[in-house]
């Protein structure tokens, strides 16, 4: 898949890789992810990985927290025509600091 790197536009909007536009689908799902950077999943990789989440105990605390800190910040999204993304959720304004994003693939889902 390869490593991308963008630049956020004045209007702070983001392009995204056309090779990752045909994995995400019409409708996916933008949360914060580990080491301050954003993580976007596929509606039903979402769905999947919001099941995991679920499945954790609810008695354990450190459990709780981790599954907070995907869900609370987890946004839906779709693309505009130009196959860009605006930094209009929480988790991206938490993630954009700057005015460049670098994108990659992990290689196995959550």
């Amino acid at each position: 898949m390869g490593e991308y790197s963008h630049t956020i536009d004045t209007k702070g909007r983001l392009i995204i890789p056309s090779k990752f536009r045909a994995l995400l689908g019409e409708e996916f799902v933008i949360t914060k992810g580990l080491d301050g950077c954003l993580s976007i999943y596929p509606m039903d990789e979402w769905i999947i990985f919001e099941e995991k989440l679920k499945a954790l105990p609810l008695t354990n605390k450190n459990a709780r927290t981790f599954a907070r800190f995907f869900v609370s910040s987890a946004n839906t999204c779709e693309l505009d025509k130009q196959g860009r993304i605006s930094r209009t959720s929480d988790a991206a304004r938490v993630c954009w600091s700057g005015k460049r994003c670098g994108f990659d693939r992990e290689s196995e889902p959550h």
